[in-house]
């Protein structure tokens, strides 16, 4: 005798009454869902965004660490800038040492010009270790970003540029909000809370599955015997003590909060990308200010060399 028992969900099972003698059975049984007032769908809805979210999840780790090490790069890039400026000054306070000395040993200066230039010679070195130190530990962290061997040659073959955002800002923020990896997690987590509270929803809902079984039965004192059962279940839900109610209350506790969380990661999001135009913004307009100072000054030098040269006017030491 074949029982059916209610509708389990997407697992079917079925109860059968044997003898207490022994016996072998074999049992092939079929449901197959036919009305849930959405419970399934929106389990399976629920389980297709969550895995969507894991993805999502798995591109905000990639993009994070392309970001570290596109950031270690940048820096490393600006340590050897910094660095040639290091070398640049030995290499002027080299000069200015020796043109000193000449004067001194021609008569034409005094010792406390050498020793002033002396000084400027040894600080212009002191920075240059600094800067070098600097650089290297760039380097090392760049490696450690990028998950080298630290010991390994890495050669920078870019020259740090900086220059303003092409775009205008509402393109950066539709971009942002089109592509970051922990907003669309986000939006998938949220449409699996959506449909976990619709299935919680659907629980109300009378449950009709269809369901067919086969069975071979041979006890130990019998012939074989076969036979199979079609049935159709319903289930009516009446009275469960405020189970549902529970789980329906719950799940709607949870799409509020996946809804709250979505709206503050939009929120962080939109910051994030007006702190860094702004950063750009800055950046590009302290470079061209240090351009038009560095011009100016090599006007200026470039005057005064030619009115030394034509015995216009002389150095003095300050």
């Amino acid at each position: 005798l074949n029982i059916l028992g209610p509708p389990p969900g997407p697992w079917p099972a079925n109860g059968l009454t044997v003898r207490t003698r022994r016996s072998v059975d074999q049992n092939l049984t079929l449901m197959v869902p036919l009305y849930t007032g959405g419970k399934l769908g929106n389990l399976v809805k629920a389980a297709s965004q969550r895995e969507s979210a894991a993805r999502a999840s798995i591109g905000e780790a990639e993009a994070d660490a392309a970001l570290r090490v596109r950031g270690a790069y940048y820096r490393a890039l600006l340590a050897a800038e910094i660095a040639k400026v290091a070398e640049a000054r030995v290499n002027a306070s080299t000069a200015l040492v020796a043109s000193t000395r000449a004067q001194f040993e021609a008569g034409r200066g005094i010792q406390a010009s050498v020793s002033r230039a002396d000084a400027e010679l040894a600080d212009a070195g002191r920075m240059l270790a600094n800067a070098q130190n600097d650089r290297a530990k760039m380097l090392l962290d760049l490696k450690r970003a990028m998950g080298v061997q630290l010991d390994s040659d890495i050669t920078l073959s870019d020259v740090l540029v900086i220059a303003p955002p092409t775009d205008d800002l509402g393109a950066s923020l539709i971009e942002a909000a089109r592509s970051r990896p922990e907003l669309l997690a986000a939006r998938a987590l949220l449409d699996s809370a959506k449909a976990q509270a619709g299935a919680a929803r659907g629980a109300y809902k009378p449950q009709v599955y269809g369901a067919a079984m086969a069975d071979a039965f041979a006890p130990g004192d019998m012939g074989k015997t076969a036979g199979g059962t079609v049935g159709l279940i319903v289930s009516i839900p009446l009275l469960d003590a405020g189970q549902r109610n529970a789980e329906a209350r719950q799940m709607e506790a949870m799409r509020r909060r996946s809804d709250a969380e979505l709206k503050a990661m939009e929120l962080r999001v939109a910051t994030e990308v007006r702190q860094a135009r702004l950063d750009m913004e800055t950046a590009a307009a302290n470079y061209r200010a240090a351009q038009t100072v560095l011009q100016s000054f090599e006007a200026a030098y470039d005057v005064v060399g030619l009115r030394v040269e034509g015995q216009r006017c002389m150095l003095l030491d300050g």
